[in-house]
């Protein structure tokens, strides 16, 4: 999965977001992972960007804004990764500031404001 036109220092963040969400989860509830590829954090350390193997990105959210904001970037993301479960993934931004990444859910980046730990 690529993240076309993403600046490649803004992907290597949500990148390392990610792996914050993936090492959180395992430490959470590692009974739930021992399926889980082991290659993950490896594969990692080598190309921080290797982690968008291990999800399926499969929904777009397009909120609604007003028309000073149209041209102001923003990702709203979700799907699946191969640590989560049915926990699935968000990944948003906004104007290349990341917003949200962690457990699916429901974020506007227009209204929502960011709390996950995953954030930088």
């Amino acid at each position: 999965m690529l993240l076309i036109g993403v600046d490649r220092e803004f992907l290597v963040k949500i990148c390392e977001a990610l792996r914050r969400y993936y090492e959180d989860y395992t430490r959470i509830v590692p009974d739930l992972c021992e399926d889980i590829s082991q290659d993950i954090i490896k594969d990692f350390e080598k190309n921080p960007i290797s982690i968008l193997n291990y999800i399926d990105l499969g929904t777009c959210e397009f909120d609604n804004y007003s028309t000073t904001d149209e041209n102001i970037p923003v990702i709203n993301l979700s799907g699946d990764c191969a640590w989560s479960g049915d926990d699935g993934v968000t990944i948003a931004a906004k104007n290349n500031y990341l917003l949200y990444v962690g457990p699916w859910t429901e974020f506007n980046v227009w209204t929502s404001t960011s709390n996950e730990m995953f954030i930088d």
